[in-house]
């Protein structure tokens, strides 16, 4: 599989990732944006894995306290950052 196929709908957003009280799904493709994680497969599981942006979960503060210059495949660190932290 072509890793930058276009992305092929699977994954459509459910209705409670838009609760601004419990989710910002907005925030979490803002930040995947500007680490430019462009890879469709990344950037669904990293969605998957953190339920869509779900609040004060750990990888809000991964994405605000890594030092992403040192970061060489950002996709890659978060997805296995949030597998690790799931066992």
């Amino acid at each position: 599989m072509d890793e930058k196929e276009p992305h092929d709908g699977k994954n459509d957003v459910p209705a409670y990732a838009y609760n601004k009280g419990t989710h910002n799904y907005g925030g979490l493709v803002w930040a995947l944006n500007n680490l430019q994680i462009n890879v469709p497969r990344e950037r669904d599981a990293i969605i998957r894995l953190t339920n869509y942006g779900r609040l004060n979960t750990y990888v809000w503060s991964l994405l605000f306290n890594t030092r992403w210059s040192k970061i060489k495949y950002p996709g890659r660190f978060i997805i296995a950052m949030l597998k690790r932290k799931g066992k």
